[in-house]
């Protein structure tokens, strides 16, 4: 445009233009370039028709993430200041799904936070400093869905469901909602869907005027999502500029430039369609016989023709451009087609651009969204402007800068200067294993749950808890082995195995069930039924591996903390572990189970409800090690621990942790990789380095609730690794 060419005669082509829309209006409007999008958008694409649906869907369901959903939003009666705590007083009150649950839960936390009982009116302050008002605006919101759902209980006519919509509509205030959007484009946007839902609802009264056929509002819902999934409006725009397409629009039309975005792999092509029942010959059959299923030929030979438009459609200039990482940091690859384009024109194919920066030049700025990035670039020039239109944002910019420039790890990524945490983690610091095996994991990690004491907000499931299984695994286990201390599973008499193992699952199920407080009678149940079938299949394993030398002796055995031991061989001190270094770190643990051979020889049983992927060889996983020289040291001088075992009961698999056989012995190996591990651990704790390097990141990242808080990058910690001194 800048050479003097007409906006008309340029197109930017996406493979999948409704996903690329809205950043498109966004980006173009504050530019100022005129922007016709030939593609009408569907009522469906619509953030106000999208909150229409989850409403219904709230209204039918009353998941918590449905009605969550509705009340934050700012459509519902407008914006709530309170809104942000919503998620966790939803938590506090357990509550799952349901509109009778919702109501009673939130009134039952009204209570118990004036009536304070149990001290939670005191421990949510702490957490939500306006709880009671937080708790109190919940409260109406709910109320006022409950009252739209009242109105929605008895079955209608579609026409009547159609003027209840559109009276909803001006209830909710949704116009006015619309007409405060702060951004100009999405503005006119929401406004014209808005428009075009009224006219649907409108023409769907007329036509459906005389038809006396009742519908269920989980009916008309259904049909509405059906509706507005087909209907498409016109959003406001200019009538001429530069065009948005995707690939089937771009057919039959011309350009001077087009500018084909997202040319990566796995996109262009799309991935072909995936057919476990039908072979490509089947399909080849099926379409003569008048069938048409698409198949991969099929499939490939489509996205080749959508290419091939792309191609037809530029006179004079073809641009492609793809990603080179994706929003999670991992590297991305052109499409095939690229190299086909490369491969067929030769030197009439230019050389690739590689854009590696955000910010435009001075005398290129052309937008806001331009300032905040050439100032994030370092131009102090427009950094008065910045701070005083946006407050914050520098500090926002200095951090991200330092976060991503090739620096080593510093404040901003857990590596700290505090003295006291050396002091909090010092020699008369007591360790627990897993504190250890969490910094070796990922040190950000221990730096959040460790340092900061930020806690994940565990929202009810009507699912068991798998933490109370655990629980009630590890007690029945106890009961049973307590019953028939000192002998093998072999030992015990037959006649009465079912009858206990029955009555520890009862037991255990009596003491513990409760804290998974949001799970239904029937799940307990069936869960109850799935221990006595788990417990079974383990003393059938037991009994087939024919192992009556060893006798269970020892359960729940702790050392550095007697309150967790319900053995007498528990000790109140913790275990000194010498380093190399000539210094010693103390340690507390619970052991599951002790069982003995002869009167020199143990070995110890972890139980897990399922079996975990250690490593042993590198000293990452030092659990059964610690335990191992806690057992020989300190709990049982003079016994040799032969074995150091994870259980998964009902599984026959089992993992050995200290590697002592007859034929080798790597014990020695292993301990002494434990001990380094356990003193670099030491070290990066004591010194403040809480750094997001993890070992694993497929294995540990996906489970971590600390993950959107480091974001990791897999370039970005690359180039502060290859930084460090």
């Amino acid at each position: 445009m800048i050479d003097g060419v007409e906006p008309e005669r340029i197109a930017i082509v996406y493979p999948n233009l409704s996903e690329a829309a809205p950043g498109l209006r966004a980006i173009f409007g504050e530019f100022g370039v005129p922007l016709r999008i030939i593609q009408p958008p569907s009522l469906w694409s619509s953030a106000l028709v999208g909150f229409l649906l989850t409403l219904f869907e709230s209204l039918e369901t009353w998941s918590r993430a449905a009605v969550l959903d509705v009340i934050i939003s700012p459509w519902f009666f407008g914006e709530c200041t309170e809104s942000g705590t919503f998620t966790r007083l939803a938590a506090q009150a357990g509550i799952v799904s349901g509109r009778t649950e919702w109501i009673n839960a939130v009134e039952r936390l009204k209570t118990r936070l004036n009536a304070d009982n149990d001290g939670i009116g005191k421990a949510l302050p702490d957490v939500l400093p306006n709880a009671a008002n937080s708790l109190e605006a919940l409260h109406e919101r709910l109320l006022a869905l409950d009252r739209i759902a009242e109105s929605t209980s008895d079955s209608k006519t579609e026409a009547t469901w159609a003027a209840w919509l559109d009276d909803l509509i001006d209830e909710l205030d949704i116009p006015a909602r619309a007409a405060l959007h702060p951004v100009p484009v999405i503005r006119d946007h929401e406004r014209a869907a808005l428009a075009a839902l009224r006219e649907l609802l409108g023409r769907w009264a007329v036509w459906t005027a005389d038809d006396p056929t009742l519908s269920t509002r989980e009916e008309f819902a259904a049909a509405l999502r059906h509706a507005v999934q087909r209907a498409s409006f016109m959003s406001p725009g200019a009538s001429h500029g530069v065009a948005a397409l995707d690939l089937p629009s771009l057919r039959g039309l011309e350009f001077d430039h087009v500018f084909l975005a997202g040319a990566n792999e796995g996109d262009l092509p799309s991935p072909p369609p995936a057919n476990a029942i039908y072979s490509e010959a089947d399909l080849s059959d099926l379409e003569q016989a008048g069938i048409a299923l698409e198949g991969r030929r099929t499939h490939a030979e489509r996205e080749a023709r959508l290419f091939h438009n792309v191609l037809d459609a530029a006179r004079k200039q073809l641009i492609l451009s793809w990603r080179l990482y994706s929003r999670e940091g991992r590297e991305q690859f052109p499409s095939p087609y690229v190299a086909e384009l490369r491969e067929l024109l030769g030197n009439t194919f230019g050389q690739p651009v590689v854009y590696d920066r955000i910010a435009p030049k001075l005398d290129e700025i052309a937008s806001w969204r331009d300032v905040c990035n050439a100032a994030s670039e370092g131009c102090k020039a427009l950094k008065p402007i910045v701070e005083s239109r946006f407050p914050f944002i520098e500090t926002a910019m200095r951090i991200e800068r330092v976060r991503n420039d090739k620096s080593p790890f510093g404040f901003y990524d857990g590596v700290v200067d505090r003295p006291d945490i050396a002091d909090r983690y010092g020699p008369n610091h007591v360790f627990s294993v897993k504190q250890l095996e969490t910094y070796a994991d990922c040190p950000f990690r221990f730096f959040v749950e460790y340092i900061l004491n930020v806690e994940e907000t565990e929202l009810p499931e009507a699912e068991f808890d798998p933490r109370v299984r655990g629980l009630i695994m590890h007690r029945a286990l106890e009961l049973l082995h307590r019953r028939y201390h000192g002998l093998s599973v072999l030992e015990w008499p037959q006649k009465e195995t079912s009858e206990a193992v029955r009555a520890a699952v009862d037991e255990a199920f009596d003491r513990f069930a409760v804290r998974s407080a949001a799970t239904t009678r029937g799940v307990i149940n069936a869960e109850r039924q799935r221990f006595l079938l788990l417990l079974d299949r383990y003393l059938c394993i037991e009994i087939e591996k024919k192992d009556k030398e060893w006798k269970p002796s020892h359960f729940e055995v702790a050392f550095g903390d007697v309150r967790d031991s319900s053995d007498d061989l528990g000790k109140k001190e913790p275990y000194r572990l010498p380093l190399d270094n000539d210094t010693a770190i103390l340690l507390r643990g619970r052991i599951d189970r002790i069982d003995l051979l002869g009167n020199d020889t143990a070995r110890i049983i972890d139980y897990k409800t399922s079996m975990p992927s250690p490593d042993f060889k590198t000293g990452r996983s030092m659990q059964l090690a610690v335990y191992a020289m806690a057992l020989e040291e300190l709990l049982m001088p003079g016994r040799i621990c032969r074995e150091a075992l994870f259980l998964a009961p009902g599984k026959a698999d089992r993992k050995e942790a200290l590697g002592r056989t007859i034929k080798t012995d790597e014990w020695p190996e292993r301990r002494a990789a434990v001990i380094n591990q356990i003193m670099k651990c030491l070290e990066g704790i004591r010194a403040g380095r809480f750094p997001p390097t993890t070992a694993d990141r497929d294995k540990i990242c996906a489970h971590c609730a600390a993950r959107r808080v480091c974001r990791f990058d897999e370039n970005r910690i690359k180039r502060k690794e290859a930084a460090a001194p």
